[in-house]
C-alpha cells in the first residue's frame, strides 16, 4: 500500500481549492477557470493512478540488465528510468518513460516498503546514477 501518493494527491487538490478561496474569485469566469484547472489536475492525478485508477502501478521489477518492468492492474510493460527520478531523505520519486511515450511515476516513502527493501532500492539507484555519470564505469 503506497499511501504517500494518495495523500500527496489529495493535499494538492485541497490546497488548490483553499488557494482559490483565499483569492476571493470575483467573477464567474475566474471561478470557472479555477474549477477547470483543479479538474484537470485531478484528472491527471487520477490518470497517473494516484487517486484510484486502473493505471496505478502495482508492481515494479528491476532486471539485472538495468531494465524495469512496470505492472499496472492490466498490463506489464517495460520502462526506462528517467533522469527526473529523485532521492530525498527517506523518500524516492521514480519516473519512467514507457515505449508508447507515456510517463509513469511512483512516490515511495518509509511506510510504503519495508525499511530493508527501501534501503536496497536507494543503494541501487545511487549505483546506477554513478554508472550514468562516469562513462568508464560502463566497461565493468
Amino acid at each position: 500500500m503506497r499511501r504517500a501518493e494518495k495523500s500527496a494527491a489529495w493535499l494538492v487538490l485541497v490546497g488548490g481549492a483553499c488557494g482559490v478561496l483565499l483569492l476571493d474569485p470575483a467573477s464567474a469566469t475566474t471561478t470557472l477557470a479555477t474549477a477547470a484547472c483543479l479538474g484537470s489536475i485531478g484528472y491527471g492525478l487520477w490518470r497517473s493512478g494516484w487517486i484510484g485508477s486502473r493505471h496505478r502501478i502495482v508492481g515494479v521489477r528491476w532486471l539485472a540488465d538495468g531494465r524495469w518492468l512496470l505492472a499496472d492492474g492490466e498490463h506489464t510493460l517495460e520502462g526506462e528510468l528517467s533522469a527526473g527520478s529523485r532521492l530525498f531523505g527517506t523518500a524516492v520519486w521514480l519516473r519512467w518513460k514507457t515505449p508508447h511515450g507515456r510517463r509513469r511515476c511512483m512516490l515511495l516513502t518509509d511506510g510504503d516498503l519495508p525499511p530493508d527493501q527501501l534501503r536496497a532500492l536507494v543503494v541501487r539507484l545511487r549505483i546506477e546514477a554513478l554508472e550514468r555519470a562516469l562513462p568508464e564505469a560502463h566497461g565493468r
